[in-house]
């Protein structure tokens, strides 16, 4: 945080002193609290400040696969649902990005620099097969905090690092998108013709392949799906 305070010199002209302060304190909300500070010259002169903090909850959401990548390489789409309302209740004074990243084939996992989506809408749409994690992004002025958070690494005194997260801020929000055998494709043809039969004609649906594990049902005009390809009918039908 900075403040500052104006002391007047013996001439009576201003001298501003600005002060960057860091304050670690375990308080986690809710509601706010008040911060006292102090400072002191060489002289023992005083300034005291109140500073009031208000507690902003973190984003804490879910990440829900709507569909997995069955129906083509690229069909698979998620969503990212804010479960707490004490986030959403101030939602307007940010603006918020969603980003997505994607495991690299290796197992390892890239930097949010290299996310594959970044957008402000929470649905992510066109991917692929594959293990995906999500963060969300949310700023304020010139602050940009994020969900979930990165382990913070810092120098210790006498050498040496050391490295701190805060679980469950840091728990990564991840989701599995499963892969299918390409696009759906079929061929109907009429095999009978209603004057060949009694009163019917016949329709088959042929070379069905794609999807999600090659197992198939069959619908004419919206009706009832059925595991036979064949359909038995009157007039023209719409088939799917």
């Amino acid at each position: 945080m900075k403040m500052q305070k104006l002391f007047e010199s013996e001439s009576g002209t201003p001298n501003v002193q600005t002060y960057t302060l860091t304050v670690k304190d375990p308080w986690v909300g809710p509601g706010s609290k008040v911060y006292k500070l102090y400072v002191y010259d060489q002289n023992n002169c005083e300034a005291v400040r109140e500073v009031t903090y208000d507690y902003q909850e973190k984003p804490v959401f879910d990440l829900i696969k709507v569909t997995d990548a069955v129906c083509g390489l690229t069909t698979g789409s998620l969503k990212i649902n804010i479960t707490n309302s004490g986030f959403t209740a101030r939602a307007s004074e940010y603006t918020i990005i969603y980003k997505l990243i994607k495991k690299r084939i290796d197992g390892t996992w890239p930097d949010w620099d290299d996310a594959i989506k970044s957008q402000s809408n929470p649905v992510f749409t066109g991917l692929e097969a594959g293990d995906y994690r999500a963060r969300i992004e949310y700023t304020k002025g010139t602050q940009t905090c994020h969900y979930p958070e990165d382990c913070i690494t810092y120098n210790v005194d006498g050498g040496g690092t050391r490295t701190e997260c805060n679980p469950p801020h840091t728990d990564p929000k991840e989701q599995t998108l499963i892969g299918g055998n390409g696009a759906l494709r079929f061929f109907p043809g009429v095999v009978q013709l209603a004057c060949e039969g009694p009163g019917s004609a016949e329709i088959v649906v042929a070379n069905t392949s794609g999807g999600y594990n090659n197992e198939y049902q069959y619908n004419i005009d919206d009706g009832t799906w059925q595991d036979s390809n064949r359909f038995l009918i009157s007039c023209q039908r719409d088939i799917r």
